[in-house]
């Protein structure tokens, strides 16, 4: 008996996916929220750090009441009101999460800045995972974290650094953000061939 090739996922749906399982996330988010915190206020300061995680609890709160009526299923319909509320709650928790950079490079200088940029490099790889199968995710949830990404050179340019190790560090982010695109693009196929 011949079975006929499943149809590929809407979009809508893989998005919708995404979505819930961010949801269920969101207690580690937290945690990892909280251990940077601690870890990084020595460099960036101890009430900065305060600051910048009790708004990240606050835009997670907010974040989980604007998720809360995504409906489970394809069938279910999104508003187009709740939709862009849905996407502006993504980006801003991604700009957010990522704002920790600024002052670990201002604050911190070089030291600081090899933290924001493990730090940076950890939440892009996270997004990326959390967001195969669906472009629009893709660009929201990892798009601050790159501009942040994309501004090293101009940190290391800051504190002093040579031209050299400037160009360098440009070109190697270049090559680090081209990087993340291919392998996002590599296993949201596999993703797709392994639902058909």
């Amino acid at each position: 008996m011949a079975f006929a090739p499943a149809r590929p996922q809407p979009a809508a749906f893989r998005t919708t996916g995404i979505i819930h399982r961010r949801r269920k996330e969101g207690l580690l988010r937290l945690a990892l929220a909280s251990v940077a915190a601690m870890v990084l206020s020595p460099i960036a300061g101890g009430w900065l750090c305060v600051g910048w995680l009790a708004g990240y609890f606050i835009l997670q709160g907010l974040d989980a009441w604007v998720f809360r009526a995504i409906p489970s299923r394809t069938g279910g319909k999104v508003a187009t009101l709740q939709r862009a509320a849905c996407w502006l709650s993504l980006i801003t928790n991604a700009a957010w999460f990522s704002s920790l950079t600024i002052p670990l490079w201002l604050v911190g200088g070089l030291p600081g800045g090899v933290c924001a940029s493990i730090l940076l490099i950890g939440t892009c790889t996270y997004a990326m995972i959390n967001s195969t199968g669906s472009t629009t995710v893709m660009a929201l949830s990892n798009g601050p974290h790159f501009l942040y990404l994309l501004a090293t050179p101009v940190y290391l340019a800051l504190n002093g650094v040579s031209p050299a190790p400037v160009i360098a560090s440009a070109v190697v982010v270049s090559i680090f953000l081209i990087f993340m695109l291919a392998v996002w693009t590599r296993m949201s196929r596999a993703h797709d061939s392994e639902k058909r």
